[in-house]
């Protein structure tokens, strides 16, 4: 008898998981009368984080009027579970859904998630779980924190009014005179950082209706709110990934209430005891509404795919739309992805089998990899060069070539390195400099296409020399996913070096160690497209640090940092 499960996420929107569920189950009982059907519906700390955590553990939900985003009450579900612990989503009381057309992220507040959390506590949670999702808020979590009693002050001393339009006044934090809530986690489907290109104001503030300047006064609030923080927390920087999840409430909870961040979807696999099921499994089944190269980096597909491959299950993708990217997925496990809607984002459609079904898109493994697919293991390691004048001055040096600054120099003189069997290198001459430092006794091979972006306009220019430019503020609302003025596009640089790296990889024996020392894009294209997070950003590491990996022919598996 055949065994099928099924563990999409909701169809945002649409369907909900549950719903997706049933549908799909229907349709495979009906073509295949005899088989096994298990549904776990998922989530990955968004929509249906609750029903999904209720559903898996038998707990139950409750409903409480809090106040809602902006300032009216809302009705707000939470489950309690039968371990004594909460689940919580923050989109309950400050979700997009709650402030359809009359979006307003200055405004906004996350006051009724810190109700939510003193209603949980008060029933005796002795854990809560809070899903960071959905948001339409970009407060930094400072709503939130206002209704558990923290204070926030302006530089005079007055009370300043717990919304976003005020970070900027913020300069002292007042705790509550008691904390009132059990341990908590957060269960988070983003790496974002709290500022920047990535963070959470030029992420999300556009789809939460921040334009422009709203945009700009975000972020220049978040900016000044983020170094009380810091000086709050007694931490020399809050950037760390996640932190910019739901507007910022991720570092709120990790700064301000001491709590931790947890990949959603894997929190919810391990209570699914989804790898138990596995065992003896013929078929996975997941999806959500739009499959993309977001669906890699901490969402449900990409989770569960990265386990069917480790249990050698076959995984399907089942989803509404196909969008730019979704073929970073064929690297972390899933077999072919069908959409309902023919040729969202541009992708081209194929199958192995060379043809589609009616009414059905398909695309399968990612075909740079299957053509130079080997099954040799390589250690591999992937070092960035040292520092240039450039790097310091925090400068865009892509195609520019420039020399280490003797302070490069210094911190890379005298690092012993592992032996390696071959030598890899950018034509540009920090990482000719930093490989004959780190490996003085090694012939070095130059690869053209392992070089660094190019940044266009903004080559050679700071933050602070670019902001008030409109092609520049442009290219940051794409996260740098757009190529810059008269620059080269992630999705270019990505092509190039993996069909690089693929082509080198492919003339070594198997057991070899190779380094490549190149630049931080470099390294963090190949990660992007060969790791299985698929999370671009999650690989950024400073001048002279880099990353130990093992290559098994079709994917690089991290294993430690250097």
């Amino acid at each position: 008898m055949k065994r099928i499960i099924l563990a999409p996420d909701s169809f945002k929107g649409t369907l909900s998981a549950r719903e997706v569920c049933r549908v799909e189950a229907r349709a495979i009982r009906r073509l295949c009368p005899g088989a096994e059907v298990v549904e776990l519906p998922m989530a990955d700390g968004g929509e249906g984080l609750v029903d999904a955590c209720c559903r898996l553990t038998g707990g139950t939900q409750t409903t409480v009027r809090v106040s809602g985003p902006l300032g009216d009450t809302v009705e707000a579900c939470y489950g309690l579970l039968p371990d004594g612990g909460a689940v919580v989503e923050m989109a309950a009381a400050a979700g997009l859904p709650l402030v359809q057309g009359r979006e307003d992220p200055l405004n906004a507040t996350t006051r009724g998630v810190g109700e939510l959390l003193l209603d949980a506590a008060g029933r005796g949670a002795r854990s809560i779980l809070l899903g960071l999702g959905g948001s339409c808020t970009n407060d930094c979590g400072i709503g939130m924190a206002a209704a558990l009693g923290f204070r926030f002050l302006d530089g005079a001393g007055a009370e300043v009014e717990p919304l976003a339009k005020n970070l900027g006044r913020i300069a002292e934090i007042l705790p509550p005179a008691e904390n009132r809530l059990p341990p908590i986690r957060a269960a988070c489907d983003v790496t974002n950082p709290l500022l920047g290109p990535r963070g959470a104001t030029y992420t999300f503030g556009p789809q939460k209706g921040a334009d422009g300047p709203a945009l700009e006064a975000l972020e220049e609030g978040m900016t000044s709110f983020a170094r009380v923080l810091a000086r709050y927390a007694g931490v020399e920087d809050v950037q760390i990934p996640g932190a910019g999840a739901a507007g910022g409430l991720g570092a709120a909870v990790i700064f301000l209430l001491g709590g931790t961040l947890t990949p959603g979807a894997e929190l919810l696999l391990d209570q699914a005891g989804f790898d138990g099921l596995l065992e003896g499994a013929d078929l996975v089944i997941t999806g959500e509404g739009r499959m993309d190269g977001q669906s890699a980096a901490g969402k449900v597909p990409g989770a569960v795919a990265a386990r069917c491959r480790r249990a050698g299950v076959p995984c399907l993708a089942l989803c509404g739309s196909v969008g730019d990217g979704a073929e970073i997925l064929y690297g972390q496990g899933i077999t072919a992805i069908f959409s309902a809607v023919r040729g969202g984002g541009g992708l081209c459609r194929h199958s192995e089998a060379g043809g589609e079904g009616p009414g059905i898109s398909h695309r399968s493994r990612h075909p740079l990899v299957l053509s130079r697919r080997r099954s040799s293991r390589m250690t591999v390691y992937l070092i960035r060069h040292g520092q240039t004048q450039g790097n310091l001055e925090r400068r865009y040096i892509g195609s520019t070539d420039q020399p280490l600054c003797p302070q490069g120099r210094e911190v890379l003189e005298g690092r012993e390195m592992p032996a390696v069997d071959g030598l890899y290198v950018s034509p540009l001459l920090r990482c000719r400099q930093t490989a004959a430092i780190l490996f003085p006794n090694r012939g070095m091979e130059v690869v053209e296409d392992l070089r660094e972006c190019d940044f266009g306009a903004f080559e050679g220019r700071t933050y602070e020399e670019l902001k008030n430019d409109p092609a520049y503020r442009a290219w940051l609302d794409t996260a740098g996913t757009a190529p810059p003025t008269g620059g080269e596009s992630r999705e270019a640089q990505r092509e190039r070096t993996v069909r690089a790296f693929l082509d080198l990889a492919a003339r070594r024996r198997s057991g070899d160690a190779i380094a490549l020392v190149v630049h931080g894009g470099t390294i963090m294209c190949l990660l992007e497209a060969l790791e299985p997070s698929h999370d671009f950003y999650r690989w950024q590491c400073s001048n002279g640090g880099g990353f130990r990996c093992g290559w098994d022919g079709a994917a690089l598996t991290v294993e430690g940092a250097l």
